[in-house]
């Protein structure tokens, strides 16, 4: 992937996490970011720039995004 889509994707990624903060009335406990991209430093460090300010920012790499999601992902 190219750096100027991985920067794409980032800036989507933080924008759909804004709207469902929106559609939260804000009441957000906490933003999950799981799967492949949570193995990207670079990727999750950027989006915690963005969206941290919502609510803390949790990373589960890989196979433990199941776990993440709780009693129901799995």
């Amino acid at each position: 992937i190219k750096l100027i889509d991985t920067v794409a994707m980032i800036y989507r990624i933080a924008k759909e996490i804004g709207g469902a903060a929106v559609v939260l009335y804000g009441k957000v406990d906490a933003i999950l970011l799981t799967g492949g991209m949570a193995h990207s430093e670079y990727i999750t460090s950027r989006l915690q720039e963005r969206v941290s300010f919502l609510a803390p920012v949790h990373v589960y790499p890989g196979e433990d995004e199941l776990e993440a999601l709780g009693p129901r992902g799995g």
